[in-house]
């Protein structure tokens, strides 16, 4: 029903999609509410036996690709990297209207049927003002762990990264504390993206001394408190910081704690403003300003 809100709504002509993922099929899924979404018009599927009628993602992109045991053969896509190699000028030549809407990034939906704010290229350039308490350079390294379909991922965790700071971002399909573990070591991650339960799931995994992290700096969290015991614990067993974001869907650039904030105003605050321009306002549940 979720799903099929969203398509409506958005009025969305194409869907990128898995197979099937999780255990879930959604192709299965789609089959069943398609009927009521006539403006879609193209379904684009991740992996391999995509059935026919849709299209595959990674013919689209150029990848190699094995095809399923049904089809018996592996289907090797053309290398389109020469027909992307764009020139610059041509690169340059978008010039969007800075306040022209860019995405529509549909809420949770815990109360009431999903709402869908709308992002401008503003709304998203916001996120910049973040780096005062991540303090991101083009060498860092960062793990996400937020869903991408989330404000935190999509803006903290893809556009601030890969756009305003361009430094590398690492992805997983799924959660799992030591396959993150294994990450962080590996690709000798300096930042990671989550929320405080996934934090302490690597804190209180059994294998954490087991893994060389000495590369991260800073943890960055949002959505719920830390505790304070936690951020110290991440100081002290890992040597890395904690930096804590409000935030929401309809908008970016709220308040953020520093680097150097005592574990107490870590856990008990969302930090201050992280930019002159931005202003914070309290109200009571009668709406009446009261800070």
């Amino acid at each position: 029903a979720e799903v099929r809100h969203i398509l409506d709504r958005s009025e969305s002509v194409a869907k990128v999609l898995p197979g099937v993922f999780g255990g879930f099929d959604y192709l299965e899924m789609l089959r069943e509410i398609r009927p009521g979404l006539p403006a879609l018009k193209h379904v684009i599927v991740v992996g391999v036996n995509v059935p026919s009628g849709l299209v595959s993602f990674q013919e689209l992109v150029g990848e190699e690709t094995k095809a399923g045991p049904a089809a018996g053969k592996t289907q090797v896509q053309r290398d389109r990297t020469a027909e992307w190699a764009a020139p610059k000028v041509r690169l340059a030549a978008p010039r969007p209207d800075a306040n022209a809407p860019l995405a529509l990034v549909f809420t949770s939906g815990t109360e009431a049927a999903p709402k869908a704010p709308i992002w401008t290229h503003n709304t998203v350039h916001n996120c910049r003002v973040y780096n005062v308490g991540l303090e991101l350079t083009d060498r860092d390294v960062q793990l996400s762990l937020a869903p991408v379909y989330h404000a935190f991922g999509l803006a903290v965790g893809c556009h601030h990264v890969l756009a305003e700071v361009g430094c590398t971002s690492l992805w997983m399909d799924s959660f799992d504390p030591e396959e993150a573990l294994r990450l962080i070591e590996r690709e000798r991650a300096t930042v990671v993206l989550g929320v405080p339960p996934q934090l302490m799931a690597i804190l209180n995994h059994p294998n954490l001394r087991n893994y060389d992290l000495s590369s991260l700096r800073v943890f960055l969290t949002g959505g719920a408190p830390m505790p304070a015991e936690g951020i110290r614990r991440l100081k002290a067993e890992v040597g890395c910081g904690f930096v804590t974001q409000w935030g929401a869907s309809e908008s970016l650039g709220g308040p953020i704690t520093r680097l150097d904030d005592p574990p107490e105003l870590a856990a008990t605050t969302v930090g201050r403003p992280p930019d002159p321009a931005v202003e914070v306002a309290v109200f009571d549940e009668e709406r009446e300003s009261i800070l």
